[in-house]
């Protein structure tokens, strides 16, 4: 009976790989006096190499690196190989991995790395300078989300905004009909129709003035009024 592969299945050739590193507390020292350390243990369904170079550029403790090595055994797929690191760094207790190995009195955390990194470079100043990928910008950083659109905020109107507006809109119509009921009468002519205008001019400031139409709103009006006063004293 031939046993068969859920389509969901991991087949991928996966390697495990491992970066030797100079103790960090040794770079003082000449190279022949330096601890050389297990410094990273790392896993990866591509080419080694590839990883080195992306540790090169992104890990404070890059410029540590010494050499590199593949671990000459192949595991098909992602959870053999994860399973292989998990117990390859609780085993062999590396100074930088994070994952699986907060049991290990010696490993030194990631801010620890990046502070050493940057007494490293501020004692050296021919050496290049390390940037955290943080502080790039340009594609090592992830694209920021568009903000979804926010519809506009309609404010309603007050219920003295909606009464104004309806004193107004109302006294324009009055206005207009008596301008016809007095064409209609003959009785139209330029003075009738002078007075009419500035009286409904008058009318339809006065309301849109803020006229107050309640006792409530006359309060209100009173005291903006005494609020104005002492504000120019």
């Amino acid at each position: 009976m031939t046993a068969t592969i859920p389509p969901h299945a991991d087949v991928r050739d996966c390697r495990l790989y491992r970066f030797r590193v100079y103790h960090p507390d040794d770079m003082g020292l000449p190279a022949g006096q330096r601890r050389i350390v297990l410094g990273y243990i790392g896993e990866t369904v591509r080419m080694p190499i590839a990883r080195l170079i992306e540790h090169l550029y992104d890990q404070p403790w890059a410029d540590t690196i010494v050499g590199w090595d593949v671990d000459p055994r192949v595991f098909a797929g992602k959870d053999a190989v994860l399973a292989a690191e998990r117990v390859a760094i609780e085993t062999e207790q590396p100074l930088y991995n994070v994952e699986h190995n907060r049991g290990n009195p010696y490993r030194i955390p990631p801010p620890l790395a990046i502070r050493q990194r940057r007494q490293r470079d501020a004692t050296d100043q021919a050496r290049p300078r390390w940037v955290h990928p943080d502080d790039r910008g340009g594609a090592t950083r992830a694209p920021a989300r568009p903000r979804a659109a926010q519809p506009p905020v309609v404010k309603p109107w007050s219920s003295r905004r909606k009464h104004l507006t309806g004193l107004g809109a109302g006294w324009a119509v009055l206005s207009a009909a008596s301008w016809i009921v007095l064409a209609t009468q003959g009785l139209l002519n330029l003075e009738t129709f002078g007075v009419v205008t500035v009286v409904a001019l008058v009318m339809t400031v006065w309301l849109w003035a803020g006229v107050p139409v309640s006792r409530k709103g006359r309060r209100k009006a009173k005291s903006r009024i005494r609020r104005r006063l002492r504000a120019r004293r």
